[in-house]
């Protein structure tokens, strides 16, 4: 009987940083080791994913991204920079 692991990262579908790129190292490696690895993901509201997880079977659902908006955000005059 394989072990399943499941990973639940938010990010993974929307962005590729060191967590998501960490999440998918860990994951290659138990399956390489016989565990039975799936992801969740998060996907944009209202667009594709930008990046999918081709790799393993994974669940996408939808999640506000406003990473990208509180940025914009950031270089505003006060109090609009703490909304970000």
């Amino acid at each position: 009987m394989k072990i399943k692991v499941k990973f639940v990262n938010r990010g993974i579908g929307m962005f590729r940083g060191g967590g998501e790129q960490f999440d998918l190292s860990i994951a290659r490696e138990l399956e390489r080791i016989g565990c039975k690895v799936s992801f969740v993901a998060g996907k944009p509201l209202f667009r594709k994913v930008k990046y999918p997880v081709k790799e393993f079977p994974t669940r996408y659902l939808a999640s506000p991204y406003l990473r990208d908006f509180s940025q914009k955000l950031a270089v505003m005059p006060f109090p609009l920079t703490l909304i970000g």
